[in-house]
């Protein structure tokens, strides 16, 4: 994938320009673990995990969160429903929800057809939170004015998720590759911006890396992101994809990464910047959960059909 060879210091707003617009088996329940809710104003937790523990993955969420909303024009109503999460204490008890143990993060539709982020507390050997970003980012970006198309989508709920905080220096480094995705496997970028790739022939890492690449190189440059904000204006006016692109860019997506990315590979640069964090909501209540809503829970995850 290349080596980052630089971090730039930016200002938070600078980069605000650059962005512009644009069924398995069910688990036992854990004795000695009783469920809570714990919720804030943004998040609502299910978890069997002890208070503080999920008080901290809520806090560093809410950290995420005013990032986003710094970083992208979306507005969220006022009253919008929190985020639900369901937080497993274990695991194993997480684990016989996914189809194998390279998931370490997932959403789907849940309480109210709300959506529904689930996680392990904790997870060996993965980035479990880096999933979880993932997934709020595309919660978000359902308040967004524009339909995104896939690539752009999934990139720059990537490119969000892997944002680095450092709440001690009230600093963060954004621009950074994915961690564990270095390697890459390139797909045709024409038939990545139409979305024409076939799955079953397909590494999702892999995928998601060019789709993060992508993304990463047209938000890092005024110039670009104006000609990606124009791409998303004439592909939600019904314009076909790939002329959308060709039509903003003066050239297909397979040409930019002959002529552009293959080099920027190996040149992209992160940019550091001051971040306020004094917006994150501290105030949590908790509650017992009621055992309806942890059955509910499981038979929620027991009916996903991964296929």
């Amino acid at each position: 994938m290349g080596s980052l060879r630089g971090v730039c210091r930016a200002s938070a707003t600078g980069l605000l320009l650059l962005l512009g617009s644009v069924a398995f088996t069910c688990a036992r329940a854990d004795a000695g673990h009783p469920w809570r809710v714990i919720e804030n104003s943004h998040f609502r937790a299910l978890s069997d995990d002890s208070v503080d523990d999920v008080e901290k993955l809520l806090l560093e969420l809410e950290r995420f969160r005013l990032i986003v909303l710094k970083l992208v024009t979306v507005k969220v109503p006022p009253d919008a429903p929190p985020v639900d999460l369901v937080i497993f204490n274990k695991a194993g008890d997480f684990r016989n929800y996914t189809p194998n143990d390279n998931i370490t993060g997932f959403a789907t539709d849940g309480r109210d057809g709300h959506r529904l982020i689930v996680m392990p507390a904790r997870v060996a050997h993965a980035d479990a939170m880096h999933d979880v970003r993932h997934e709020y980012v595309h919660t978000l970006m359902m308040y967004h004015n524009y339909n995104l198309p896939r690539w752009y989508n999934e990139g720059l709920a990537e490119f969000l998720a892997s944002v680095e905080i450092y709440k001690d220096k009230d600093e963060i480094i954004v621009g950074e590759p994915p961690k564990g995705r270095r390697s890459l496997t390139l797909y045709s970028f024409d038939k990545l911006v139409a979305d024409t790739i076939d799955p079953a022939q397909t590494s999702l890492a892999d995928a998601y890396l060019q789709y993060w690449l992508l993304t990463d190189y047209m938000l890092t440059d005024p110039q670009r992101s104006s000609n990606l904000s124009k791409y998303v204006a004439l592909y939600n006016s019904g314009m076909d994809s790939l002329k959308a692109f060709k039509t903003s860019f003066g050239m297909t997506p397979q040409q930019m990464f002959r002529t552009r990315l293959r080099d920027y590979i190996h040149h992209f640069k992160a940019y550091r910047m001051k971040f306020d964090f004094s917006g994150v909501d501290t105030d949590f209540s908790v509650q017992p959960a009621h055992k309806k809503e942890v059955k509910g829970m499981r038979a929620v995850l027991a009916g996903i059909d991964w296929k």
